[in-house]
């Protein structure tokens, strides 16, 4: 990725090529040994193939899909949660308005009402991309440009990172480090900002990201409407869990290694 040399990097391309292998193997299994699989996975494969692409190239592609599923939208579903059991005022103002998209069951979501009339879980849903995301773009410069004061050679690599732009004072003001979901409901535009690139921008715009914010909306829509989650008060001075910023990210950022956030989960009796 970002055609970083594969020797800065060998554990990951070791490991890359080893999922990619391992799906190439599992494209070239006959259909009816794995016609459990999901409805996505067959239709893309399909699609791939009528394409003309090869098992490995579509292995590839399968691969960007995984690494997408389970590098990025549990990390954001956790600091989500996090942020939730730590501020109980904010977590009582989700609770109430996503309780009537979630059925008497509390089996089934309405996904068009949490995305419509749902605008502090879409607010919240921002501040955490916004806080937790350390992405890059990457771009390739195909003429001599001034920019800045600075001349840019045809074929040089750019990468703007996201996180310098998602903490710029300037368009975040003051608190821009700090955590504060209304900021996305005073000023509604702020969403649309040139500043606010959670998920990429222009033909590297990321393709999943409607899935991903609804993933995320229906895990906290069914927990909160089901459960009473609070922290464990038998855990003495439970802090925050701190952002690990010390190694570069490719999407939303992990907490630091080793620590948990303690909860008690009890279901709530309507």
């Amino acid at each position: 990725m970002y055609e970083i040399p594969g020797f800065m990097g060998r554990d990951m391309v070791d490991a890359k090529t080893e999922f990619i292998d391992t799906l190439c193997k599992y494209f070239k299994t006959p259909k009816e040994e794995r016609s459990d699989v999901l409805y996505f996975v067959t239709a893309m494969e399909d699609e791939l193939r009528a394409a003309g692409l090869s098992d490995s190239e579509s292995a590839g592609i399968h691969m960007l899909h995984l690494w997408a599923i389970t590098a990025n939208v549990y990390k954001a579903t956790f600091w989500t949660i996090a942020y939730l059991v730590h501020q109980r005022e904010l977590l009582d103002h989700i609770r109430a308005e996503v309780a009537p998209a979630v059925d008497v069951a509390g089996e089934t979501v309405d996904l068009k009402y949490l995305a419509e009339k749902c605008p502090r879980l879409e607010a919240l849903f921002n501040e955490v991309l916004r806080v937790n995301s350390a992405g890059a773009l990457a771009r390739e410069v195909i003429a001599p440009t001034l920019f800045d004061g600075k001349m840019l050679a045809k074929s040089t690599k750019l990468m703007i990172p996201y996180r310098q732009l998602h903490l710029d004072g300037d368009v975040w003001g003051p608190t821009a480090h700090s955590f504060d979901p209304e900021r996305f409901l005073k000023d509604k535009s702020l969403a649309r900002n040139q500043s606010f690139r959670p998920f990429g921008g222009g033909y590297t715009l990321c393709p999943g990201r409607f899935l991903a914010r609804k993933s995320v909306y229906t895990i906290v829509a069914l927990l909160f409407s089901r459960y009473d989650v609070a922290l464990d008060s038998d855990v003495a001075n439970q802090k925050f869990p701190p952002l690990d910023d010390t190694t570069a990210g490719l999407g939303t950022m992990a907490p630091m290694p080793g620590v948990d956030v303690k909860l008690v989960i009890k279901p709530i009796n309507n």
